[in-house]
């Protein structure tokens, strides 16, 4: 199976759906809803979604990812059933029909008619996501300085200097408006040994 991309999906792109399937040559969607799957936990707590591929089962899955940390798996393995350049549609489970929205719609729980759909193999649907929601990484190399963590990119330009305590999930919306990224790039930090930075919790300070 190809490897999906690392692709951000907004919460306000997908919605569990009443369609008519199969859905092609002509998907219809009603009644959106959050997915299935994610209904337990509350819209609040902000994120998003991702493919990613279980390394003990090798079933592709569907999970949230929380916006301050820590994650839960929507659908243990998907289907993919239409798709056309505005839509991306696939059951969880076999049997809960997802829409994702691309970014050229508007976002939200409208019903919607897509026309001109055709069932997608693994590899279009990971090309259909990289194209509606890249995934490039941007990768910051961090250092501390007189008491600052001292943020570089990998040409060597300061981005910014931000005290050390200061919690991971302010300095990435720093960051971010500094660079003026994209809602689906992700930034990912490393120190001055190369090695990655990992921040499960986005509440406390980026520890080096």
């Amino acid at each position: 199976m190809a490897t999906p991309p690392a692709s951000q999906i907004p919460l306000d792109r997908c919605f569990d759906v009443q369609w008519n399937p199969p859905g092609v040559p002509s998907l219809r969607c009603s009644s959106l809803r959050r997915p299935w799957g994610d209904r337990h936990i509350g819209i609040e707590k902000g994120g998003h979604y991702e493919f990613r591929q279980d390394e003990t089962s090798n079933e592709l899955q569907f999970i949230r990812v929380l916006e301050e940390g820590g994650e839960s798996v929507v659908f243990s393995s998907v289907q993919w059933r239409a798709q056309n350049p505005d839509v991306l549609m696939f059951e969880g489970r076999s049997c809960y029909g997802t829409v994702i929205k691309g970014s050229n719609v508007e976002s939200g729980p409208g019903n919607c008619i897509f026309d001109g759909t055709s069932r997608p193999n693994a590899d279009q649907a990971f090309s259909w996501l990289e194209q509606n929601f890249p995934s490039s990484i941007i990768m910051m190399a961090v250092e501390l300085v007189e008491g600052c963590h001292r943020f570089v990119n990998l040409a060597g330009d300061e981005i910014a200097s931000l005290e050390k305590d200061v919690p991971c999930k302010d300095v990435l919306t720093q960051l971010r408006a500094a660079l003026n990224c994209k809602p689906t790039q992700k930034i990912c930090f490393v120190n001055q040994n190369g090695e990655m930075i990992e921040s499960k919790d986005l509440s406390q300070p980026l520890c080096l």
